[in-house]
């Protein structure tokens, strides 16, 4: 199944084989799909690999057969957008830790208290 000017972005990317990069995009038709860029990360690429980075919107094109999908056309869609704003999850759980140990550091009354 062929799937052509899909808005899209790119969740997760990480290096396979050689030349190539598995990709977990997220779509708005067809939901998350892995995927397979081939030939991306070698020197005469015809595809650019900065335009695979996490959270920039996309339109692919894809070839979807059995799990993988393969990514045969990319178009950046708009300005990339860059992420600003505190650390998100990671900072929220360090500070959650930070205020667990705040209340251990009270007393026991004190923490009846509340």
């Amino acid at each position: 199944m062929r799937i052509e000017q899909q808005p899209s972005y790119v969740l997760h990317s990480r290096p396979y084989r050689e030349t190539s990069l598995l990709l977990e995009c997220l779509t708005r038709d067809h939901g998350r799909i892995g995927g397979v860029a081939r030939g991306v990360r070698g020197e005469k690429s015809r595809l650019q690999r900065a335009q695979l980075e996490p959270f920039q919107p996309l339109a692919l094109d894809l070839m979807a057969r059995g799990e993988l999908a393969t990514l045969v056309g990319v178009e950046g869609v708009g300005a990339p957008q860059r992420l600003s704003g505190e650390a998100g999850l990671a900072h929220r759980i360090e500070g959650r830790k930070n205020a667990e140990n705040e209340g251990n550091a009270r007393s026991p009354s004190e923490q009846r208290r509340k």
